[in-house]
């Protein structure tokens, strides 16, 4: 049986710090294998048509909506990767990022446009997807750390988690890697397929944000910044290594070698492979340009390299972040 421990700690004068069930999932550091223990709904369900309920929906949540005499209407649904559900009479709906709240006044101003006249619609969180941002890099304790739904986390609170830096961690320079509003890392992107060349630069929809802990010290930037459900935090280091992260089977960061260059399917090789959710045919290699927020992404088919459809691998640089998304179906 796998042991859980509630951690709460009281960091930067926060008056109610964020609440962590699990100890991170440390492919670097931590032998140990966790899983994620069970949500008691009962205790973190929001009550029906309550405004006031602040954790806002992702992907893998499950939610009843009640239709007062429309039984056809009244079903439970799952939010997909893509972010939406399909509804009777109103098509696919969009979910993430809104109250239960929210999606209750959504489907309802829909239904009345058209069909209803004065619906009385009720939403219920029937079970939370796990909340989890991730640290990758020069901390101590790298992985992944589970959060209550609403509750929040800052990213130095994080950090101190993580056992604070090692020693040639670049705290000038930390990165947050974001998804997009629209869609996000846990999701495989929609463009693309198995027969697109092998390597194209595309538009990405994930966000990286520098931070500097200095300036955060020193005042100089704004306050420390509240981290996502799904944020991923890089540390650089000052050797060179890249990130390699999503459905392969051993994520973290990875040393360039000195001597010779690391191709991109070398490095998911030297990850343990893809697992079985994979979608290797469009792996994302995210480039940054300098210490902006600016940075290139690329689209690489890994698959047809593997196969030897494509003659020239990938070459990976230091700094890069390679991102295996999991296949939809």
């Amino acid at each position: 049986m796998k042991k859980f421990i509630v951690i709460s700690l009281v960091l930067f004068s926060c008056s109610q710090p964020p609440s962590f069930y699990g100890l991170p999932n440390n492919n670097e550091n931590n032998n140990n294998n966790s899983s994620e223990p069970p949500i008691d709904i009962e205790q973190i369900s929001p009550l029906i048509g309550n405004p006031d309920v602040k954790p806002t929906l992702m992907r893998g949540d499950s939610v009843r909506i009640t239709v007062l005499n429309e039984s056809e209407l009244s079903r439970q649904v799952t939010i997909d990767p893509r972010g939406t559900f399909d509804y009777p009479w109103l098509g696919i709906i969009k979910a993430t990022g809104i109250t239960p709240w929210e999606l209750q006044e959504r489907v309802k101003t829909l239904l009345a446009q058209d069909y209803i006249v004065d619906p009385q619609v009720f939403v219920e969180v029937m079970n939370y997807a796990p909340r989890k941002v991730f640290v990758l890099g020069g901390v101590n304790k790298t992985g992944e750390y589970f959060l209550n739904p609403g509750e929040k986390i800052t990213l130095l609170q994080l950090i101190t988690l993580s056992g604070g830096f090692q020693s040639g961690a670049k705290k000038d320079s930390i990165m947050i890697v974001r998804e997009g509003e629209e869609s996000g890392l846990g999701k495989s992107p929609d463009e693309g397929s198995k027969d697109d060349p092998p390597v194209k630069e595309t538009k990405s929809d994930k966000e990286i944000i520098y931070v500097s802990l200095d300036k955060i010290e020193k005042g100089e930037m704004q306050k420390d910044p509240v981290l996502l459900p799904g944020d991923i935090i890089i540390v650089p280091r000052t050797s060179k290594v890249c990130y390699v992260w999503g459905a392969v089977n051993s994520t973290g960061p990875m040393p360039l070698p000195p001597d010779e260059k690391l191709t991109l399917l070398k490095a998911i090789v030297l990850s343990g492979g893809f697992n079985k959710f994979a979608a290797g045919h469009k792996v994302q290699v995210l480039r940054p340009e300098g210490t902006s927020n600016s940075y290139k992404t690329y689209t690489v088919n890994v698959d047809a390299i593997a196969s030897g459809k494509v003659k020239d691998d990938f070459e990976i640089k230091s700094g890069d972040i390679i991102y295996v998304p999991e296949s939809l179906f």
